[in-house]
């Protein structure tokens, strides 16, 4: 039963407010996608005591990436020995 109405089940109840959510997750992605079309320049998050475990997981990721990516980088300048076949 709808909390709102006991004759109105909760589906039949979702299924009436779920345009009015649709618009207002497209109203909120829409200032989302603008966002993006200003530059970065200077642009650094402001972190909240609460944010401290999701920054550190940040921190950890972008550590690994630039790891991967100077060892992709080392790979590609010294190109590997195996599979070189020796001709006389």
């Amino acid at each position: 039963m709808s909390r709102g109405d006991p004759a109105t089940s909760a589906a039949k109840r979702i299924a009436e407010m779920f345009p009015a959510v649709v618009d207002q997750d497209r109203w909120a992605l829409e200032k989302q996608q603008q966002m993006f079309e200003f530059p970065d320049n200077g642009y650094s998050e402001l972190f909240l005591k609460p944010d401290k475990a999701l920054r550190r997981a940040r921190q950890v990721l972008a550590q690994m990436q630039h790891e991967e990516a100077q060892a992709a980088k080392a790979k590609v300048a010294s190109p590997s020995v195996a599979g070189m076949t020796r001709t006389a």
